[in-house]
Protein backbone atom coordinates (compact mmCIF):
# COMPACT_ATOMS: atom_id res chain seq x y z
CA UNK A 1 0.00 0.00 0.00
CA UNK A 2 1.81 2.71 -0.99
CA UNK A 3 1.58 6.43 1.31
CA UNK A 4 -1.00 8.85 1.81
CA UNK A 5 -1.06 12.70 0.02
CA UNK A 6 -3.07 15.10 1.13
CA UNK A 7 -3.76 16.62 -2.26
CA UNK A 8 -3.96 20.51 -2.51
CA UNK A 9 -7.46 21.64 -3.89
CA UNK A 10 -8.35 21.56 -7.45
CA UNK A 11 -4.77 20.04 -8.44
CA UNK A 12 -1.61 21.02 -7.65
CA UNK A 13 -2.59 24.84 -6.26
CA UNK A 14 -4.44 25.97 -3.54
CA UNK A 15 -7.42 29.00 -4.26
CA UNK A 16 -4.92 31.40 -4.42
CA UNK A 17 -2.37 29.90 -7.01
CA UNK A 18 -0.21 28.71 -4.72
CA UNK A 19 1.99 25.03 -3.97
CA UNK A 20 0.10 23.83 -1.68
CA UNK A 21 3.13 21.15 -0.98
CA UNK A 22 5.13 23.61 0.39
CA UNK A 23 3.41 24.05 3.53
CA UNK A 24 4.23 20.87 4.71
CA UNK A 25 8.00 21.94 4.38
CA UNK A 26 7.39 25.25 5.82
CA UNK A 27 3.86 25.14 7.99
CA UNK A 28 4.32 29.17 8.91
CA UNK A 29 3.49 29.84 4.98
CA UNK A 30 -0.04 28.07 5.32
CA UNK A 31 -2.41 30.84 4.26
CA UNK A 32 -5.92 30.14 5.98
CA UNK A 33 -6.42 31.65 9.70
CA UNK A 34 -5.67 28.79 12.28
CA UNK A 35 -6.43 30.37 15.56
CA UNK A 36 -9.49 30.00 16.74
CA UNK A 37 -11.38 29.86 20.30
CA UNK A 38 -9.85 27.84 22.87
CA UNK A 39 -6.81 27.06 25.17
CA UNK A 40 -5.40 24.43 22.88
CA UNK A 41 -4.57 26.32 20.09
CA UNK A 42 -2.67 28.56 22.30
CA UNK A 43 -0.83 25.66 23.77
CA UNK A 44 -0.18 24.54 20.42
CA UNK A 45 1.44 27.87 19.49
CA UNK A 46 3.28 27.84 22.33
CA UNK A 47 4.82 24.31 21.78
CA UNK A 48 5.72 25.74 18.21
CA UNK A 49 2.88 23.67 16.16
CA UNK A 50 0.67 25.25 14.37
CA UNK A 51 -1.85 23.09 13.27
CA UNK A 52 -3.73 19.90 14.54
CA UNK A 53 -4.52 17.43 12.13
CA UNK A 54 -7.20 15.06 13.03
CA UNK A 55 -7.74 11.35 11.21
CA UNK A 56 -11.53 10.95 13.31
CA UNK A 57 -12.10 7.46 11.63
CA UNK A 58 -8.69 5.88 10.24
CA UNK A 59 -7.98 5.87 7.06
CA UNK A 60 -7.46 1.81 5.66
CA UNK A 61 -4.45 3.72 3.27
CA UNK A 62 -2.23 3.82 6.59
CA UNK A 63 -0.01 0.39 6.65
CA UNK A 64 2.78 2.19 9.16
CA UNK A 65 1.98 5.28 11.40
CA UNK A 66 5.59 6.30 10.16
CA UNK A 67 3.73 7.49 7.29
CA UNK A 68 2.30 10.48 8.86
CA UNK A 69 6.00 11.57 9.78
CA UNK A 70 5.78 14.78 7.22
CA UNK A 71 2.37 16.07 8.49
CA UNK A 72 3.81 15.95 12.48
CA UNK A 73 6.12 18.42 11.22
CA UNK A 74 3.17 20.54 10.50
CA UNK A 75 2.02 19.98 13.74
CA UNK A 76 0.00 17.25 15.87
CA UNK A 77 -1.65 14.34 14.65
CA UNK A 78 -4.72 12.47 16.15
CA UNK A 79 -4.90 9.39 14.45
CA UNK A 80 -8.01 7.00 15.58
CA UNK A 81 -8.25 3.24 14.60
CA UNK A 82 -12.12 3.27 14.68
CA UNK A 83 -15.08 5.04 13.38
CA UNK A 84 -16.88 7.40 15.79
CA UNK A 85 -19.75 5.30 17.09
CA UNK A 86 -22.03 8.50 17.04
CA UNK A 87 -21.84 12.20 15.87
CA UNK A 88 -21.13 13.59 18.81
CA UNK A 89 -18.06 11.53 19.61
CA UNK A 90 -16.86 12.82 15.30
CA UNK A 91 -17.64 16.59 16.85
CA UNK A 92 -15.45 15.67 19.98
CA UNK A 93 -12.47 14.32 18.12
CA UNK A 94 -12.62 17.17 15.35
CA UNK A 95 -13.36 20.43 17.62
CA UNK A 96 -10.33 21.33 18.46
CA UNK A 97 -8.70 20.68 14.31
CA UNK A 98 -7.65 22.68 11.67
CA UNK A 99 -7.46 19.80 9.36
CA UNK A 100 -9.74 17.01 8.92
CA UNK A 101 -8.60 13.88 6.83
CA UNK A 102 -12.35 11.91 6.25
CA UNK A 103 -12.38 8.10 5.22
CA UNK A 104 -16.22 7.38 6.09
CA UNK A 105 -17.56 10.00 8.72
CA UNK A 106 -20.18 12.40 7.24
CA UNK A 107 -19.42 15.85 7.74
CA UNK A 108 -22.37 18.52 7.70
CA UNK A 109 -22.97 21.92 8.56
CA UNK A 110 -23.79 20.62 12.17
CA UNK A 111 -20.69 19.24 12.65
CA UNK A 112 -18.83 22.30 11.21
CA UNK A 113 -21.09 24.42 13.28
CA UNK A 114 -18.97 22.92 16.62
CA UNK A 115 -15.46 22.62 14.95
CA UNK A 116 -14.29 26.38 14.76
CA UNK A 117 -11.07 25.89 14.15
CA UNK A 118 -11.30 23.82 11.20
CA UNK A 119 -10.18 25.16 7.79
CA UNK A 120 -9.23 22.53 5.65
CA UNK A 121 -10.97 18.93 5.00
CA UNK A 122 -9.55 16.44 2.96
CA UNK A 123 -11.69 13.58 2.03
CA UNK A 124 -10.17 9.63 0.94
CA UNK A 125 -11.91 9.09 -2.30
CA UNK A 126 -13.71 10.57 -4.96
CA UNK A 127 -17.30 10.74 -3.11
CA UNK A 128 -16.80 13.48 -1.16
CA UNK A 129 -20.27 15.30 -1.69
CA UNK A 130 -21.44 11.85 -0.49
CA UNK A 131 -19.94 13.10 2.88
CA UNK A 132 -18.94 16.53 3.56
CA UNK A 133 -21.31 19.34 3.08
CA UNK A 134 -19.34 21.56 0.62
CA UNK A 135 -22.31 24.42 0.51
CA UNK A 136 -21.56 24.69 4.27
CA UNK A 137 -18.06 24.31 4.20
CA UNK A 138 -17.41 26.95 1.43
CA UNK A 139 -19.58 29.56 3.84
CA UNK A 140 -17.26 29.36 6.57
CA UNK A 141 -14.28 29.72 4.32
CA UNK A 142 -13.22 25.74 4.83
CA UNK A 143 -11.69 24.16 2.09
CA UNK A 144 -12.27 20.73 0.48
CA UNK A 145 -9.93 18.93 -1.40
CA UNK A 146 -10.67 14.92 -2.05
CA UNK A 147 -7.91 12.44 -3.30
CA UNK A 148 -8.67 11.84 -7.01
CA UNK A 149 -6.22 9.00 -7.04
CA UNK A 150 -6.98 6.93 -4.30
CA UNK A 151 -7.23 3.75 -5.02
CA UNK A 152 -6.33 3.73 -8.34
CA UNK A 153 -3.75 1.15 -8.45
CA UNK A 154 -6.18 -1.52 -6.99
CA UNK A 155 -9.35 -0.10 -9.27
CA UNK A 156 -6.65 -1.10 -11.95
CA UNK A 157 -5.74 -3.96 -10.45
CA UNK A 158 -9.27 -5.60 -9.94
CA UNK A 159 -10.22 -4.56 -13.20
CA UNK A 160 -7.96 -6.83 -14.68
CA UNK A 161 -8.77 -9.66 -12.56
CA UNK A 162 -12.08 -9.75 -13.11
CA UNK A 163 -11.05 -9.77 -17.14
CA UNK A 164 -9.06 -13.00 -15.95
CA UNK A 165 -11.90 -14.18 -13.89
CA UNK A 166 -13.97 -13.78 -17.22
CA UNK A 167 -11.46 -15.63 -19.90
CA UNK A 168 -10.97 -18.07 -17.97
CA UNK A 169 -14.52 -18.46 -16.72
CA UNK A 170 -14.26 -18.72 -13.01
CA UNK A 171 -16.96 -17.44 -11.63
CA UNK A 172 -19.36 -20.66 -13.49
CA UNK A 173 -16.29 -22.86 -12.67
CA UNK A 174 -16.17 -21.99 -8.80
CA UNK A 175 -20.35 -21.83 -8.58
CA UNK A 176 -20.56 -25.21 -9.73
CA UNK A 177 -17.36 -26.96 -7.70
CA UNK A 178 -19.57 -25.33 -4.84
CA UNK A 179 -22.75 -27.32 -5.79
CA UNK A 180 -20.68 -30.31 -5.86
CA UNK A 181 -20.40 -31.06 -9.44
CA UNK A 182 -16.77 -31.56 -10.99
CA UNK A 183 -16.98 -30.69 -14.94
CA UNK A 184 -13.66 -30.08 -16.20
CA UNK A 185 -14.10 -30.14 -20.24
CA UNK A 186 -17.19 -27.69 -19.31
CA UNK A 187 -14.99 -24.49 -18.53
CA UNK A 188 -11.90 -24.55 -20.29
CA UNK A 189 -11.93 -20.62 -20.61
CA UNK A 190 -9.72 -18.48 -23.19
CA UNK A 191 -5.76 -18.82 -23.30
CA UNK A 192 -4.31 -15.75 -23.41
Amino acid sequence: MSSIRLPAPLGQVNRKGQDVAKYVDNPALFPYPLTGPGRSSKARREKGQLVLIVFPDGAACLSDPSELDRLRKVGEVRYYQELPPSKEELIARLQEAHIAVIDYSKVDAEVMDQCPNLRFLCFLGIGYRAFIDVAAASARGIVVTYTPDYGSTSVAEHAVMLMLALARRLIPADRSMREGRWEPGKYRGLEL
